[in-house]
């Protein structure tokens, strides 16, 4: 079978650069029965140079495999073109990588809107005791697809992501892998593999080998998520242990004040909705990855029975099962640290809500309080008050008024009757009002029945 020729892999794909005498044209392909095309961080100049050289009986299979892994999609399975007598073996996998920094390491491809290909997150709130380098949470995708015609000729592609590690040896790029194979001493790794199997060592059946890679990219997956929990688990057990430790504290320190430890409870509430949001969009992103393996396992495990070495496609099934079981019960993990957020933010909503009412409580006892100083004055001072204003001035203005002490204590206890005349009408100012308007509206009632009857009267006469 003619195949394409091999691209170079010396060129990571991993800079925003046209490749030099790029040639799209059909060449002569080689003979190979199998090729391995391993790319970091796909662009667009990496998908113009496999679209240029794939055959058209791959064509659908990679079309599929670039949509998928561009669009952050989950896929893992086997699926068979229509009208091509060929097999696809693909797993596609999203999820997110925690790296602490100084900066954060943008993806430098953009979508069709200018926007960044995967997005970045500065998740450094969550470090309650660290005050060095920064953490990010990045998206990331690995991607692979092993077709063919048959078990003897087939080609496999590799995808991942890798933008979010800083230059050096941790950062897996073709021309790592390409440096440590020539160098003396080292090893000719298989990249697909993340370099765990030595190339001249890999198996030379597609299932097999699919069955090698997903096994070994799984576990890398599950690494990375590994470290994304506990980074929030341990987070959230640090606000248990400090912060609301803090809140209850607050409220008992005479020098804390009411308007301060409100805003201790509102920032801590808005902490709390953060982590919830980042816990729910995890937990979303790695629930889809446990559906595709559970369909994986049921619907498609099937495909990878009766290999050539059982041995050795048992293990890794094995293998990939308990993978899938380990991410399963991080998917709990994260279910319960979302529903643990939800617990805090209601918890700190009803103390907003309880501290409000104490709040008011607190000035309706002030009222009342006002309402009793007023009482007095009203009755016992203001009387007082008025009375010696009285016989303070001049004689021939009140000189109807007897300057003397009896005079003085019935104008202090004439005043004291009518302040307490007042008082008791805006105590029960509504059924007074209500007296009122019964009386006027009755005699209204009178005036009307009395002019009707007066008209009668004069129509008879």
């Amino acid at each position: 079978m003619d195949s394409e020729p091999k691209p170079d892999l010396e060129n990571p794909h991993e800079e925003e650069k046209r490749p030099k005498d790029l040639d799209l044209e059909p060449e002569p392909e080689p003979d190979a029965e199998q090729r391995k095309i391993f790319i970091t961080n796909l662009d667009r100049w990496g998908i113009l140079a496999l679209i240029g050289t794939a055959s058209e009986s791959q064509a659908l299979g990679l079309r599929d495999t670039l949509y998928k892994h561009l669009a952050w999609e989950n896929f893992i399975g086997v699926t068979f073109p229509p009208g091509l007598p060929m097999f696809q073996l693909a797993f596609h996998i999203p999820f997110y990588v925690w790296r602490v920094s100084e900066r954060a390491w943008e993806d430098h491809r953009l979508d069709s809107n200018a926007n960044r290909l995967r997005q970045c997150r500065d998740v450094s709130f969550l470090d309650w005791k660290s005050s060095g380098p920064s953490n990010f949470l990045y998206e990331a995708q690995m991607s692979c697809l092993v077709a063919g015609e048959d078990e003897s000729r087939w080609v496999a592609y590799g995808f991942f992501d890798t933008y979010f590690d800083a230059v050096g040896e941790a950062k897996e790029t073709v021309e790592a892998y390409h440096d440590d194979a020539i160098m003396e001493g080292g090893m000719n790794a298989d990249p697909l593999t993340f370099g765990v199997i030595g190339a001249e060592k890999t198996v030379r059946t597609p299932r097999e080998y699919f069955l090698s890679c997903f096994r070994i990219r799984i576990a890398q997956v599950k690494r990375e998520w590994v470290q994304v929990v506990a980074k929030i688990r341990q987070s959230i057990r640090d606000y248990e242990q400090t912060y609301q430790y803090s809140l209850c504290m607050s409220r008992e320190r005479s020098s804390s004040t009411a308007a301060e430890h409100n805003e201790m409870v509102k920032s801590s509430r808005d902490w709390i909705v953060q982590v919830k949001r980042l816990t729910t969009q995890l937990f979303q992103c790695l629930s889809k990855t446990v559906g595709a393996c559970e369909n994986f396992c049921l619907n498609h495990a099937i495909y990878f029975e009766n290999l050539s070495s059982p041995l050795s496609g048992e293990r890794s099934l094995r293998d990939i099962e308990i993978t899938f079981t380990e991410l399963d019960s991080l998917r709990n993990k994260l279910e319960y640290l979302a529903e643990s957020c939800s617990e805090f933010a209601q918890e700190l909503e009803l103390r907003l809500i309880l501290e409000g009412n104490e709040v008011g409580n607190m000035q309706h006892k002030i009222a009342q309080d006002n309402k009793g100083l007023a009482l007095i004055m009203m009755i016992y001072i203001s009387p007082i008050a008025l009375a010696a204003a009285i016989f303070s001035m001049n004689r021939d203005v009140i000189s109807f008024i007897p300057a003397n002490f009896g005079s003085f204590i019935s104008l202090v206890f004439g005043f004291g009757i009518l302040g307490i005349l007042i008082l008791v009408m805006r105590q029960y100012e509504d059924w007074c009002w209500q007296v009122f308007m019964a009386l006027n509206g009755q005699r209204c009632w009178q005036g009307i029945r009395f002019r009707r009857k007066t008209r009668e009267n004069m129509e008879q006469s």
